[in-house]
C-alpha cells in the first residue's frame, strides 16, 4: 500500500513510497526478436528492488491479432542490423 494523506509518516522517510518516487534505475526498452518488447536493467538490482510501475496491459499473441491493428503499437526495432 502506497503512502497516502491518512498515513502518519515523516513524507521522505515513509518505506510506502514506491510508486511515488518514480523510477530511481536506468532502463532500455527494447524489441527482442523472439520474445517481443522486453525491459532491461541497465545495472546489477538486487532482489526486491523497484524497478517500475506498469501501466500495459498483458496480452497473449492471439489476444493481440484480434485487437485493431491501430491499437497495436510497433515500434523499430534496435536490434535489426
Amino acid at each position: 500500500t502506497e503512502c497516502w494523506e491518512c498515513c502518519e509518516c515523516i513524507v521522505n522517510l515513509c518505506p510506502s513510497r514506491v510508486i511515488q518516487r518514480g523510477r530511481q534505475h536506468p532502463l532500455l526498452i527494447i524489441r527482442h526478436p523472439q520474445k517481443g518488447w522486453t525491459v532491461r536493467a541497465l545495472e546489477d538490482l538486487s532482489e526486491g528492488t523497484f524497478v517500475s510501475e506498469y501501466t500495459g496491459d498483458v496480452r497473449t499473441a492471439w489476444e493481440n491479432r484480434q485487437l485493431p491493428q491501430t491499437y497495436s503499437i510497433d515500434l523499430p526495432c534496435p536490434l535489426k542490423r
